[in-house]
């Protein structure tokens, strides 16, 4: 736990960590609930607060905290991850999957948004940019450089942008501008690696105005870190947008989403069988991957107002899938865009089209296979570009 004096301050301790054992006194607990001393409020509390130890209906647990004077070690900085013993992060602010959850009440994690990942042609590098895996409890590939004054940019039309850099024990710090404005120095410094959070925010822009986000590298760092890398994970910035996965839902329909199975022309829905949808002919839908058997996977998007949409994606094969998979994108009954895919030639597009309300947009992994093996992750994204 950490606390601090005024939110508005947002001047945060250290973290308290709450002994004896692993996770409150039980090894086999993995949630938690935290009341105030009346058991009235989840948001907030007074000196003293419970705290229920629980998974789904197995009770481990009520834990009584009280608060008073204390003192924790600066060294030991803020809880970052899923660690269990006190670690360091950059600072408390709140991890971030790399989606969004559309149900949260929280701003940030129910955005909707276009992603633009450190690979993209779009994304403008300095000499001495290279590629390097991240290990940590989420594994990412980053573009990474540590030399003063390299940098990279990013033109946008959106009211918010934000920058997701891979923090660690390596990393330095670095200048954001916007166009051309200085911003704030960010520093990277985590321990363990924290690629999660996101290193800068901006909201509120002009969306009818190009802007331009900008990364320097200072080649410095503060004194606990070893290195002054720099890692980009990738840019988001705020947009109509409707990524599959995002989306995703038990309901047919929610968030403009459809799963069904196809038989020659004929669409049948799938029914869900948590956690994914299932059809009649071996196939089956989920929050990334389509699989195919005796008939063709679907995911339907249906457009809610007429204008221009940008499909973007990557249809990668699994391993234990067969050679060769058919992968097609249709609008209504006419064919957009085909491929080919195997497992070390994945297919990818990104494309635009035209759309009139309720035009239906298909995304499908054509079956042939009864046995159900044609199994692909395929995460499409349909943006309005108008």
């Amino acid at each position: 736990m950490s606390v601090c004096t005024d939110l508005s301050k947002q001047d945060w301790t250290p973290p308290i960590k709450i002994k004896g054992g692993d996770y409150w006194g039980n090894k086999k607990s993995m949630a938690w609930l935290v009341t105030n001393e009346e058991k009235t409020d989840v948001y907030s509390g007074g000196k003293t607060l419970f705290v229920y130890s629980y998974w789904e209906k197995s009770f481990h647990g009520l834990f009584k905290i009280d608060f008073d004077k204390g003192e924790t070690l600066n060294s030991e900085g803020y809880m970052a991850g899923f660690a269990v013993e006190p670690q360091v992060t950059m600072n408390p602010s709140k991890l971030y999957l790399f989606g969004a959850r559309y149900e949260s009440p929280d701003s940030i994690e129910n955005r909707h948004f276009r992603k633009i990942d450190f690979l993209s042609k779009e994304i403008s590098y300095s000499n001495g940019w290279v590629d390097r895996k991240v290990e940590g409890h989420y594994p990412v590939t980053v573009r990474e450089n540590e030399i003063k004054n390299s940098s990279l940019q990013f033109s946008f039309k959106a009211k918010d942008i934000y920058w997701r850099a891979a923090k660690g024990p390596d990393c330095g710090k670095a200048d954001v501008f916007l166009d051309d404005v200085f911003q704030e120095t960010v520093d990277c410094w985590a321990n363990p690696v924290t690629p999660l959070q996101f290193a800068f925010i901006k909201t509120g822009l002009n969306p009818d105005k190009v802007h331009t986000i900008k990364i320097v590298v200072r080649g410095d760092k503060n004194p606990n870190a070893s290195g002054t890398k720099i890692k980009n994970i990738r840019f988001e910035y705020s947009a109509e947008s409707y990524r599959s996965s995002d989306g995703f839902s038990n309901v047919m329909g929610k968030n403009n989403w459809y799963y069904q199975e196809a038989n020659g022309k004929a669409y049948t829905n799938m029914v869900f069988k948590d956690p994914s949808w299932t059809g009649t002919g071996n196939s089956e839908v989920g929050f990334f991957h389509m699989t195919s058997g005796s008939s063709d996977a679907v995911k339907k998007w249906v457009a809610p107002r007429t204008g221009k949409i940008r499909i973007e994606g990557n249809v990668s094969i699994e391993k234990d899938s067969t050679g060769k998979i058919f992968v097609e994108i249709k609008k209504n009954n006419r064919t957009s865009w085909n491929k080919t895919a195997t497992f070390k030639n994945p297919a990818s597009h990104d494309f635009t089209l035209q759309v009139k309300k309720d035009d239906a947009v298909y995304f499908m992994v054509k079956g042939n296979n009864k046995n159900g093996n044609n199994k692909a992750r395929w995460d499409p994204a349909i943006t309005y570009e108008d």
